[in-house]
């Protein structure tokens, strides 16, 4: 009889649920087991404790950052395939991921197909740190037009189904603009740019492709720009109107019941 069970295994490194969720939802239909770290010590007891097919690696941890994960579980864990997943996919960034032993890049606007090309092309190319880049997979097919289409295929990794879904991302969305608004306030610079960034990381995953490009405008004014001045009012100005429109969305998607 054909065991029913999953037969490859997937670490997920992240700080974000929803994005752990998500990425969980997708690979799972992949049929992968799936265990999810939310920190760096986390996932480094995972692998101390079992053996993998694969780790995805948030590249912007608030713990330690991604390079110094992927080197270390390259010496620890020998061969072990590693994706990078980030909202950066510039070329630098895909750079520093190969250098720090990384296999394989995966921008966070991914779908079933994306993840599928990725983890193929693993296993095809798998062990050539030799080359100046890693594995990509094929540019993001961009996800099914609208949240609710997104979340809907994501949907049973939820209790409540899509309504909870769309409940949670509105939650998390706003959780992290006032998170952005009150750092900003408090002229603390580093915790702007991570609600910022983390901003721009959810919609990503979502498809929300305005809010993930005012988000990570504004953490690119945050970083660069010596003061609280007029180009990051003008940024945030852009990032709350996106905010807005996505918000509307997920608010009368969730008063319709979430019905698919």
């Amino acid at each position: 009889m054909t065991s029913l069970l999953p037969e490859r295994s997937a670490l997920i490194i992240d700080d974000l649920k929803f994005n752990r969720t998500m990425l969980r939802s997708t690979l799972a239909r992949l049929g992968y087991a799936v265990a999810e770290a939310a920190s760096a010590p986390e996932a480094f007891a995972c692998l101390d404790r079992q053996r993998f097919d694969v780790v995805f690696l948030d590249w912007e941890l608030p713990d330690i950052k991604g390079d110094v994960v992927a080197r270390h579980i390259r010496a620890t864990c020998g061969d072990l395939p590693i994706v990078t997943i980030t909202a950066d996919t510039s070329d630098a960034m895909r750079a520093r991921s190969a250098a720090a032993g990384s296999d394989g890049f995966l921008g966070k606007a991914f779908d079933l197909a994306s993840v599928r090309a990725m983890l193929a092309t693993l296993n095809t190319l798998r062990r050539r740190h030799s080359e100046s880049s890693p594995p990509a997979s094929p540019a993001p097919v961009a996800p099914p037009a609208g949240i609710r289409t997104v979340l809907a295929t994501h949907a049973s990794q939820f209790p409540g189904g899509l309504a909870e879904a769309l409940r949670h991302c509105r939650e998390q969305l706003d959780a992290e603009w006032s998170r952005l608004l009150s750092a900003i306030g408090d002229r603390q610079r580093d915790i702007a740019i991570r609600a910022a960034h983390n901003l721009g990381s959810l919609a990503g995953i979502v498809g929300a492709t305005r809010v993930h490009d005012t988000a990570h405008a504004c953490e690119r004014v945050l970083r660069v720009e010596p003061d609280f001045g007029q180009p990051l009012t003008d940024a945030l100005a852009a990032l709350v109107t996106a905010l807005h429109d996505v918000q509307t969305e997920l608010e009368d998607n969730d008063d319709a019941g979430g019905r698919p």
